[in-house]
């Protein structure tokens, strides 16, 4: 992923890239601890019988994180892959 120089927007210090992990059913299951970077998917939630949800045929991106090395706060964003995008 790309790399980014940030500050931050409410007291102007350095921002230290970081993710937000989606963990779903792992964490109940400490035998398999999976876990993945959270998407941002398009459009509005629909509902499926089978996983609660569906997101076929909708775009999906990593969410990159942001977090002030000052004050703690965090700031995220939706951005295309760049190595995806060459595929």
């Amino acid at each position: 992923m790309a790399d980014f120089d940030l500050s931050c927007a409410k007291c102007k210090a350095r921002m230290d890239q970081g993710f937000i992990p989606d963990r779903g059913q792992a964490y109940m299951d400490r035998r398999r601890p999976y876990m993945y970077v959270a998407t941002w998917v398009a459009g509005t939630p629909e509902r499926s019988f089978w996983s609660g949800i569906t997101t076929r045929g909708r775009g999906e991106m990593p969410i990159l994180t942001f977090r002030c090395t000052a004050c703690g706060y965090l700031e995220s964003y939706a951005r295309l892959d760049e190595s995806k995008a060459a595929r």
